[in-house]
């Protein structure tokens, strides 16, 4: 078990081609708790969600998640599981981006970057 309970996480969306998005960009991200020793076993619990714009002509933008750390995996909370983790995933369906690779997983407190490109029409 663990103490170290994250207060904020800041996620860099980057656009993959780092040049200035032609239009601006609505990024929609999820933040997820999940105790890393269950494996791919049961779903993650959602602890944030938060949605960003990408502006006309800049290639990122920082998103600042405060999780809940009342959410639980598996009925543990943060401070009760083995293996605590967090990873960010995008809400396609609420963003004008899609993954250039995909989730980024193993976040703790501090910054992680997530790579994204433009949606094809």
């Amino acid at each position: 078990m663990t103490d170290n309970k994250p207060t904020n996480i800041a996620v860099r969306v980057e656009l993959a081609d780092g040049e200035g998005a032609s239009s601006d960009q609505t990024v929609a991200c999820r933040l997820y708790l999940h105790d890393r020793r269950l494996g791919c076993g049961p779903p993650a619990a959602l602890c944030a969600e938060r949605t960003g714009t990408i502006p006309k002509g800049e290639a990122f933008v920082m998103i600042s998640f405060t999780p809940d750390m009342n959410a639980t995996h598996s009925g543990k909370k943060w401070d009760e599981m083995l293996g605590p983790e967090m990873y960010a995933a995008l809400d396609i369906s609420n963003s004008t981006v899609t993954y250039d690779g995909g989730p980024l997983f193993g976040i703790q407190p501090g910054d992680a970057d997530l790579v994204l490109k433009v949606k094809s029409k």
